[in-house]
């Protein structure tokens, strides 16, 4: 018997490689609200934009960091919806970072490196900040220099003249804690609370970023009542 194949055509299959790598953005270094100062090391936030490439997803992220020009040291990996992480880098010192991403299909990006960051303190006892009446200072060791400002009065206020882009304010938080008044070049930017459930020290318990390292003035006011009487400044951390 014979056998012929009727209506059969040949198979294809079409194979795509993706091999076009996806555009990293250049992160962003700025002191880190809520995060804390320890000994000569200050939390710092890095965060970037999301990466972009035009057929694949974006699977990661690839950090890495430099201090005071040395070689680029590793960071840690991140997934695809992580844009940012905190650091604990020492003040007194200039930082850059830089971050690759990764797509679905393995390509990676240039490295995208942003400006650096020096990181400056001014502890409570600078001359630079000027205080009015109505504050004390106190012998403590659980703050960065083993002291503190405490404010006596309502009102009592301290200045002081940056040239920064970023700047921070440590404190200690507790539940006898009170508020700051914040204002910067005289424009009042809030109240913030010092007050906390369970004391801790050294606490960066306000962060502003600004377009530029230009100088401002920030004074602090501070604001108390008979439960919440103790308003204490330890430290102001600036970055430029």
């Amino acid at each position: 018997a014979m056998y012929r194949a009727v209506g059969l055509e040949p198979a294809t299959a079409q194979i795509v490689v993706e091999s076009d790598p996806p555009t990293a953005a250049a992160p962003v270094a700025t002191l880190a609200y809520k995060g804390t100062l320890v000994g000569s090391f200050a939390s710092v936030r890095v965060g970037w934009p999301a990466a972009t490439d035009r057929t694949t997803a974006i699977a990661g992220y690839e950090l890495q960091q430099s201090a005071n020009g040395a070689d680029w040291v590793a960071v840690g990996g991140f997934n695809g919806a992580t844009l940012s992480a905190v650091r604990h880098v020492r003040h007194g010192q200039s930082h850059r970072f830089r971050v690759r991403a990764v797509d679905a299909a393995g390509n990676w990006s240039a490295w995208a490196e942003g400006a650096p960051l020096w990181i400056g303190l001014l502890d409570d006892r600078t001359r630079s900040i000027r205080k009015s009446t109505g504050w004390q200072r106190l012998a403590y060791r659980y703050a960065h220099a083993a002291t503190l400002s405490r404010a006596t009065r309502t009102g009592a206020s301290a200045r002081v003249t940056l040239a920064a882009r970023t700047v921070a304010l440590v404190a200690p938080v507790g539940p006898r804690q009170g508020w700051f008044r914040v204002y910067v070049n005289g424009v009042y930017q809030g109240q913030v609370s010092l007050y906390a459930r369970t004391g801790a020290n050294r606490r960066m318990i306000w962060a502003k970023t600004f377009p530029d390292a230009t100088a401002k003035v920030i004074e602090l006011r501070a604001v108390r009542t008979r439960v919440r009487s103790r308003v204490d400044l330890d430290a102001i951390l600036y970055g430029k």
